[in-house]
């Protein structure tokens, strides 16, 4: 009997996972974001939202629960159950938040599953055009003769932004003061301003202001340049060797989610990437797509935490 009940009880937690599967999808899936509506990643999880809702024959909702540079809302799907029923949409703070926060109680690497990567960006290095730089190699020597006396614009310690000024500062070995501001809207506006000398934009919001010469834009962060605005070289190009920041997008799901649940993600989400309606909003967003394999973002995840972290450690940089 002892052998018998053993078999079965294996066969039981065994199917476990399996009969979670079966049960995908079910009637509401909830995607969270960790960062306030109207924001970008809110925007895109919306659009992915009403793809995915037909596709699963679910309802598919954006709920966000923004704080703590985003670290709340992934907090929720790390302690969610890995159903299917509640995933999370992030951009790269992910990775950064991981790599300098002392406080986190997960481990993006270990607590939750990738699905898949959706988009990847380039930022705009732009500066107010009454600083005399014409081009990056301008403003390192313009930097370098008047150390400490430059600033930058960022939302915070931990942002994108944050990490790609601080990245050029160490590979150009110039010393520029960090302003920090509450979001993305207050950058802007004392950037045009003049309060605040240069920063790092998404490509739309940097072309409008370049166009209208509010703004002058010098370089893209990205290895290769970016399609909205190919006139600016890339910062290696211009001469700030092996540089390198992608801000990107993502979908995650709770650690433990069964593969057959995250396959059946992927495989829709990447196909709501060829529609036409995403490609045209990644193109005026100035994005490109990605839907990579998840095993892929789970690698590209682990690389970015260990990049940003080992750059943290450098400059001493922290989010407390």
């Amino acid at each position: 009997m002892r052998g018998l009940f053993a078999v079965c009880a294996g066969v039981a937690i065994g199917s476990a996972p399996d009969v979670v599967a079966q049960e995908f999808p079910p009637k509401q899936i909830t995607i969270i974001v960790g960062f306030p509506a109207g924001g970008g990643t809110d925007f895109f999880a919306r659009v992915f939202a009403q793809k995915l809702a037909p596709a699963l024959g679910a309802s598919v909702i954006v709920e966000n629960r923004a704080g703590a540079a985003g670290t709340l809302g992934t907090g929720l799907v790390v302690r969610a159950a890995p159903n299917g029923q509640t995933l999370l949409f992030t951009p790269s703070n992910l990775a950064m938040t991981q790599a300098i926060s002392r406080n986190l109680t997960f481990d993006a690497r270990k607590d939750l599953a990738p699905i898949t990567m959706t988009a990847k960006i380039a930022f705009v290095l732009v500066i107010h055009p009454s600083l005399p730089a014409r081009n990056v190699k301008e403003l390192v020597a313009l930097a370098k003769a008047r150390p400490g006396a430059l600033d930058y614009g960022s939302s915070g310690a931990g942002s994108p932004p944050n990490f790609a000024a601080e990245l050029f500062k160490y590979k150009a070995g110039v010393d520029i003061r960090h302003i920090p501001y509450k979001g993305a809207g207050q950058i802007l506006t004392s950037l045009l301003a003049g309060e605040v000398q240069s920063s790092f934009l998404i490509p739309p919001i940097a072309r409008q202001h370049m166009q209208g010469g509010k703004l002058r834009g010098l370089a893209v962060t990205t290895p290769q340049r970016s399609v909205a605005v190919p006139e600016l070289p890339t910062l290696h190009e211009a001469g700030v060797a092996d540089y390198d920041v992608t801000q990107w997008h993502g979908f995650f799901a709770p650690a433990k989610t069964p593969v057959a649940i995250i396959n059946r993600l992927h495989t829709e989400i990447v196909k709501s990437l060829a529609t036409p309606e995403i490609k045209q909003r990644l193109v005026a967003e100035g994005a490109e797509a990605a839907g990579g394999a998840p095993a892929e973002l789970g690698a590209f995840l682990a690389e970015e935490i260990r990049m940003w972290s080992d750059l943290a450690q450098r400059i001493r940089l922290s989010s407390e």
